[in-house]
């Protein structure tokens, strides 16, 4: 994977130990002291599976992949980050007016549709200030799973992200029995030009996911999920109300590697954000600070 330093943006990996069933996760990132091979990265979007949010400088380096994967943490902002399940079931335009709620109340940005919000809040803002608005805007049956400041987030993250720098080189996929040029639904979008059907062989051969999608017919989502790789914000992107891209395997989000805006990229490009998180993740939190328990211990 190539890494275009002139774009405002570049994918940064999450590694998370064996044992946590989730994979990896891809966040948004913009250079701040980088080259071709990694340096320090500022992101630029919420982690769902680790306390980690926009400010945050982390350093990444190149994994066996080629792709950058964050090895440290450099700094984190001072703001406090949230965690709110959604429930079931629960209206896009009521998350939405949540959001703008919290938004007036001082939020940064919050990450997600349905299943959880991750919110970043300012540093002028204190734990118990961020916890006094989501008391009283937050609806009766959802769940505040936790309200953490860097100090927290910093003692729980050597336990929930693994920053070993992954060497061990992936295993050849074989040959990807498709051709863009011969497929016929690309013409149908007008989609007929040499180059990006060669980009699109390229996403097909790289993802499964892709694939899957173009073989199940959609490949207007695929153009969507690509448009949304595109954009030089990701932050600017309109929520999805369901992901782009089909899972082969059928697993939950965050299972699979998180690459080049599937599943654990922030969430943003293919709109694995509006799908409930996994039941055990929500469950347990998302990471446990000694004031989450306390907060638990109190209900």
């Amino acid at each position: 994977m190539k890494h275009n330093l002139k774009r405002s943006s570049v994918k940064v990996l999450l590694r998370f130990p064996e044992n946590a069933g989730i994979g990896r996760e891809g966040l948004w990132a913009k250079p701040v002291d980088a080259n071709e091979g990694g340096g320090t990265y500022e992101l630029m979007n919420n982690a769902f599976y680790a306390p980690l949010r926009i400010q945050d400088i982390v350093r990444a380096e190149l994994d066996a992949r080629s792709c950058l994967q964050v090895v440290e943490i450099v700094r984190l902002a001072n703001g406090p980050v949230s965690f709110v399940e959604v429930p079931d079931g629960v209206a896009l335009e009521l998350v939405k007016a949540l959001g703008d709620r919290w938004a007036k109340s001082g939020a940064m940005y919050t990450e997600g549709t349905t299943g959880a919000l991750v919110t970043a809040w300012p540093a002028s803002m204190a734990v118990s200030m961020v916890e006094r608005v989501l008391r009283l805007t937050t609806p009766a049956n959802w769940r505040v799973l936790e309200v953490a400041d860097a100090h927290d987030r910093a003692a729980a993250l050597p336990d929930l992200v693994d920053l070993e720098l992954d060497q061990e080189a992936p295993e050849d996929p074989g040959t990807v029995d498709y051709w863009a040029a011969d497929d016929p639904g690309w013409a149908g979008l007008g989609v007929t030009d040499a180059a990006r059907l060669a980009y699109l062989q390229g996403l097909a051969a790289d993802d499964p996911r892709v694939l899957a999608t173009i073989r199940a017919g959609r490949h207007d989502d695929v153009m969507r999920y690509v448009e949304r790789l595109m954009a030089p914000d990701p932050r600017d992107l309109p929520p999805l109300g369901r992901p782009l891209l089909i899972d082969p395997d059928g697993a939950a989000d965050g299972s699979r590697d998180r690459g080049d805006g599937g599943c654990a990229d922030g969430c943003a490009a293919c709109g694995c954000g509006s799908a409930p998180l996994p039941p055990a993740i929500v469950r347990a939190g998302h990471f446990t600070t000694s004031r989450g328990r306390q907060r638990r211990r109190r209900r």
